[in-house]
Parts: structure tokens; C-alpha cells; sequence
């Protein structure tokens, strides 16, 4: 697994957190590498995951019959790239997400999906 160093640009610098292990990381490479850098991403929130698994995937599995896990994988697989957890979606990408679950509900099979401010979790 590669790993991933988070740090912070001031007047075009890098400062790294954890400088060490990412100097340690560093040393144990040799050859062509790869460098990507951009903004760090918030992260799903808590709420949007008690959302999606509380009412979206409870809502839309009790009418189709489908347990949690099983509603929470056809959603995925339906919705999101291959191999992408919710827990790696910022929560722009979330509510993307969510909103595409209610859609394809409410088109599909006619289930209606409050959104997350008509509701209180």
C-alpha cells in the first residue's frame, strides 16, 4: 500500500507533517517515481454515512426486500467507480452519491428518499 503524507504549502514550500517517516519512506525508493499533489479532501462525514445506511439503504432495501449489506453493495456497484468505498468520498462526492441513489430509488421503483434536511437523524 502506497502510502500518503499530508503537509502544507506557504510561499511555494512544502512542509511535510511526519517528516521523518516520510523521509524514511523516501529512502527505501530508487528509480522513476511518481509525485501527486493537490488540496486535501474532506472526508464523508459521519452524518452522510448514518444517512446513506440509515435511510437511503434502509428505506430502499425494506421495499426491495434486500438486507443492508446487500442494498449497500448494489448501490455502490450502481453509482460509484469500481473499487471506491464511501469512506474515501469527500462529502461533495457523498452528497453526489446520495443524490443518485434517490434518484435511480424514485425513478426506478418509485420510492421517494427525503433528503438529509427533511429528515432528523
Amino acid at each position: 500500500m502506497i502510502p500518503i503524507f499530508h503537509g502544507k504549502a506557504e510561499n511555494g514550500k512544502l512542509f511535510v507533517h511526519n517528516k521523518e517517516r516520510y523521509q524514511q519512506y523516501i529512502q527505501s525508493l530508487s528509480g522513476e517515481i511518481e509525485i501527486k499533489i493537490g488540496r486535501k479532501k474532506k472526508h464523508r462525514s459521519l452524518n452522510q454515512n448514518d444517512y446513506f445506511h440509515g435511510v437511503i439503504c434502509k428505506l430502499i432495501g425494506d421495499e426491495l426486500g434486500y438486507t443492508l449489506q446487500e442494498i449497500k453493495g448494489i448501490l455502490k456497484f450502481l453509482h460509484l467507480p469500481p473499487r471506491t468505498g464511501t469512506s474515501d468520498l469527500s462529502t461533495v462526492e457523498m452528497e453526489d452519491f446520495h443524490a443518485k441513489c434517490r434518484m435511480w430509488a424514485a425513478s426506478e421503483h418509485g420510492i421517494i428518499i427525503p433528503s438529509p434536511n427533511e429528515i432528523s437523524l
